[in-house]
């Protein structure tokens, strides 16, 4: 019986501990665990994202929820080491049943998402976005719409800041 309890703790022990992480995924490691607040642009809402390794470790899970949004708005992304690519890549699936795919690496320091392609209910958005840690709490998020010319306009702007993973 105490063999039996030992092992079961020893068990927990091992489950509770954080994954092994991948080189290419270090850059997500201060997010992982961890949910992030950031306030919309119009100030009535809040971005919510609770990023969570899963599969060993392999990948990240982040779940969106637009917070105060009208109707609700939210969806999930994995993130991902493609094989094919050599790099990091991601889906996000939203609930208004649009899907945005891309690839991430790191640059300056900074997360980079340099070509999301979001195709949804009304059409099809090319968008890029930075991530850049601002203190062991918060991160800045800037996004811009890439233009058929190419040309990138600003979209949003925020900090975000660490709350407690809630899923």
């Amino acid at each position: 019986m105490i063999r039996a309890l030992a092992f079961a703790a020893l068990a927990a022990t091992a489950s509770a501990a954080e994954p092994e992480i991948a080189d290419h995924f270090r850059p997500f490691a201060f997010l992982a665990g961890s949910c992030w607040h950031g306030p919309y642009p119009d100030g009535q809402k809040i971005d919510s994202h609770c990023f969570k390794w899963f599969q060993r470790g392999r990948c990240v899970r982040d779940r969106n929820e637009l917070i105060g949004s009208d109707p609700p708005y939210g969806g999930e992304a994995t993130y991902f080491w493609d094989h094919a690519r050599n790099g990091l890549a991601y889906i996000y699936w939203a609930n208004d049943g649009g899907i945005s795919q891309g690839s991430a690496r790191v640059e300056n320091g900074m997360l980079v998402f340099p070509d999301e392609i979001y195709r949804g209910p009304d059409g099809e958005l090319r968008l890029k976005t930075e991530i850049r840690r601002t203190g062991p709490d918060s991160f800045e998020r800037k996004v811009w719409v890439i233009g058929q010319d190419g040309a990138e306009t600003p979209f949003s702007s925020a900090t975000y800041t660490r709350q407690p993973l809630n899923w």
